[in-house]
């Protein structure tokens, strides 16, 4: 799931096949469009900026290989990138995407004006999952074993913990100074300053399974997993000003 400027993107990965799907909405009147006529291979990561929209392809013939590929103005989707290890989510900063790639354990960086080469950025890390950025710094969920966030400067280095003690925490997501948490395992969102001592407070509950937020137009968005398959949406509640 990602946002950019009026519109919500979700991808609905499907199976291995060619039945998964990209949807564009409208967060001011809910107008919604299927953006692709013949149908993708299984989707799961998503980033957008401006009219671009970034998202990874799993091949039919294996379990993690991905493909990163780019739509811009309607157009059909063209790969910028070949075969890459299992890759989780993605966040754009400026012109940069970063990507979580969970099987290889790191956080790599490729340019979104040439997209010719990633780059790892942060290295050491456990299965991550999530990752989102905000005034410099990259926060990364560790899902499968760890169960925290981690932070790291958007220029590399090691990662330090940042949040402990999570259940199954998967997408995040960061506004106007807050950091929003999808723990799967609990059914909840939490959220915490970006910037502090990493306190929780939880913005909703009695959710299957969430694997995904995202920001737009003061409204936060959820996705469920599993068999429900559905989003959600609940008022933003905290913002740096509050704090």
């Amino acid at each position: 799931m990602a946002v950019a400027g009026d519109n919500l993107y979700i991808a609905a990965s499907g199976s291995a096949g060619s039945d998964a799907k990209i949807w564009k909405i409208s967060t001011n009147d809910g107008v919604t469009k299927s953006l692709f006529r013949n149908g993708l291979a299984m989707t799961d990561a998503l980033a957008a900026a401006g009219d671009t929209l970034y998202f990874t392809q799993h091949a039919p013939d294996g379990d993690s290989v991905m493909k990163i590929l780019t739509n811009v103005s309607g157009a059909e989707p063209v790969t910028v990138k070949g075969v890459r290890e299992k890759l989780a989510s993605m966040a754009v900063v400026g012109d940069s995407l970063y990507i979580a790639e969970s099987n290889s354990d790191l956080v790599a960086n490729i340019s979104t004006v040439s997209p010719t080469a990633f780059e790892p950025v942060v290295r050491g890390l456990n299965k991550p999952f999530g990752v989102a950025a905000a005034d410099g710094i990259l926060y990364i969920s560790e899902g499968v074993e760890n169960g925290r966030v981690m932070r790291a400067f958007i220029t590399g280095g090691a990662p330090a913990p940042f949040i402990e003690n999570l259940k199954s925490p998967r997408g995040l997501a960061v506004a106007d100074g807050v950091l929003y948490i999808a723990e799967g395992g609990s059914g909840k969102v939490l959220m915490t300053p970006a910037v502090g001592d990493g306190k929780l407070s939880i913005v909703a509950e009695d959710l299957v399974f969430p694997t995904a937020v995202t920001v737009a137009n003061g409204t936060l968005y959820i996705a469920e997993g599993q068999e429900n398959g559905r989003v959600r949406k609940a008022p933003r509640l905290w913002k740096r000003s509050d704090q």
